[in-house]
C-alpha cells in the first residue's frame, strides 16, 4: 500500500496551490484534512503572493466529513473543527 498525503503543495511564480488530495471521499473535510491544510498554510513559501486551493479528482471538496462528525464524540468533533475554521491570517 502506498499511503498518500490529504494534502499537495506546488509552488511556482509566487502562485502556491494547495491541492485537497483524497479523491476516494470526494476531498471531505475531516479532522486530519484541517491539520494537512493548516500544516500546508504554515509551510507557504515566503515569497508567497497568491494561495490557490483545488481539489484532485472530479469534485473541489464535498464538505464536511459527516462519518467522522456522526460518531458518539460528535461534540468534540465539531468544536474542533470549529477551531480549525479559525486560522490566523498573516500578514
Amino acid at each position: 500500500w502506498i499511503i498518500l498525503p490529504l494534502v499537495t503543495q506546488q509552488f511556482k511564480d509566487g502562485v502556491t496551490t494547495i491541492t485537497l488530495n483524497n479523491p476516494e471521499m470526494r476531498n471531505a473535510l475531516s479532522l486530519e484534512m484541517f491539520d494537512a491544510i493548516e500544516q500546508s498554510l504554515r509551510d507557504l513559501n515566503q515569497d508567497t503572493c497568491v494561495v490557490l486551493l483545488r481539489g484532485e479528482g472530479e469534485v473541489f471538496c464535498s464538505g464536511f466529513d459527516m462519518k467522522a462528525v456522526s460518531t458518539s464524540t460528535f461534540g468534540k468533533s465539531v468544536g474542533a473543527f470549529n477551531e480549525k475554521l479559525k486560522l490566523p491570517v498573516k500578514p
